[in-house]
């Protein structure tokens, strides 16, 4: 006899959350009733009687072992739904929906709260042996606390040192997988809402020796040690090293376009659409922000910056010769005071006034005043 689906929306709601969490294959387990269905866990939901999640989280998890339909991977993988079912509902003490369960959930409670063999502890009794909180109900906070101290620990070999600041974004994901398929990703996730705060402290203190022991970078380091008192506080502590160093790549990234601008621009074969005295302030502004940004012993000199923006304005013809003309003035005056950066682009800004006004005079600008474009 051919095994046939049930229709309905609470069966529907049934098989998502089967084929989310465990994997069934909705593809043989299909909508319309004239089709056989081949999936196991379809095959063991039609043998039982199982058309909604609520038949599912009623099944002991001897009925589960007794699904012929299925391995003992496969029985096991509904004994651990059935059991973070009532994980969460005893969390937030109501009826938790298995379809609001997400797989990354379901892997996280598999791998870190989830103890093979255990009896199920029904979310609506009390938990035997279990602590009670301050208005006397016992609650299974002790329960995953002492399942974590008994439990061998993630390896902590497993996570590669940080060396290195320019390399923080490899070791920044390599960290964080690795913490994600040892089950305690969570411990690095700002958003996440602990519900277990007695167990998620121990789980963040050991994250925490793991990062004093990996964060071998000067900056990382000086970081990890402030958070020594606090190291309960390990997704703080994460935060602060990812702003540092992200922070500091985005700068260096800029630094380094900044330097390549004011050292190699070449204003004669540029594709400047402004005016050229908006040229000229436009370069000065970018040694303004890298003078801001780059560290003191890494500024240039009056003497470099008039080298490079004399460079910049070599084939424009009314700016070429103005550092020249002005220098050799001063040499015959007597004048052996240097050119300062800023007093250079004084002398330029005086031409470059000159130009656009002759250009918007000679009616070859149609923008407003200010704004006519640079015209060689």
């Amino acid at each position: 006899m051919s095994i046939r689906h049930k229709k309905g929306s609470a069966y529907a709601s049934l098989k998502s959350a089967l084929a989310t969490l465990v994997g069934a294959d909705l593809a043989n387990w299909p909508d319309d009733p004239k089709e056989t269905v081949t999936d196991p866990y379809g095959k063991a939901m039609i043998a039982f009687g199982v058309e909604s999640n609520a038949d599912l989280l009623n099944l002991s998890f001897d009925d589960i072992e007794s699904m012929t339909d299925l391995n003992k991977v496969q029985q096991n993988r509904l004994k651990i739904l059935i059991s973070m079912f009532h994980h969460a509902s005893r969390t937030v003490g109501n009826a938790y929906s298995i379809n609001d369960i997400t797989k990354k959930e379901y892997d996280l409670y598999r791998i870190s709260e989830y103890v093979p063999g255990a009896p199920l502890s029904v979310w609506t009794k009390p938990l035997p042996g279990s602590k009670r909180d301050s208005t006397g109900t016992k609650t299974e906070q002790s329960d995953a606390v002492a399942t974590w101290k008994k439990s061998i620990k993630p390896t902590a070999s497993a996570y590669k040192e940080f060396k290195d600041a320019a390399y923080f974004s490899i070791w920044k994901e390599k960290f964080k997988s690795t913490a994600e398929s040892q089950g305690i990703g969570h411990l690095l996730d700002p958003k996440y809402v602990v519900t277990n705060h007695e167990l998620d402290e121990i789980q963040s203190k050991w994250m925490y020796k793991v990062l004093e022991d990996m964060c071998v970078e000067r900056s990382a380091r000086a970081i990890v040690l402030e958070y020594k008192d606090k190291s309960h506080d390990v997704r703080g502590l994460w935060k602060a090293l990812c702003d540092k160093f992200s922070k500091a790549i985005e700068t260096d990234l800029k630094i380094q376009r900044l330097t390549a601008y004011i050292v190699g621009a070449n204003f004669s074969n540029s594709n400047w659409r402004g005016t050229q005295t908006n040229m000229i302030l436009h370069y000065k502004e970018q040694v303004r922000v890298y003078e801001e940004l780059a560290p003191k012993s890494e500024h240039y000199t009056d003497v470099q910056l008039n080298r490079f923006l004399n460079q910049a304005v070599m084939g424009v013809e009314n700016l070429a010769q103005v550092k020249s003309l002005y220098e050799n003035q001063q040499l015959a005056a007597g004048n052996s005071t240097e050119l300062s950066f800023n007093k250079y682009v004084e002398l330029l800004l005086v031409q470059c006034g000159i130009y656009d006004a002759s250009k918007r005079e000679e009616g070859r600008c149609t923008e407003p005043k200010g704004k006519c474009a640079y015209v060689r």
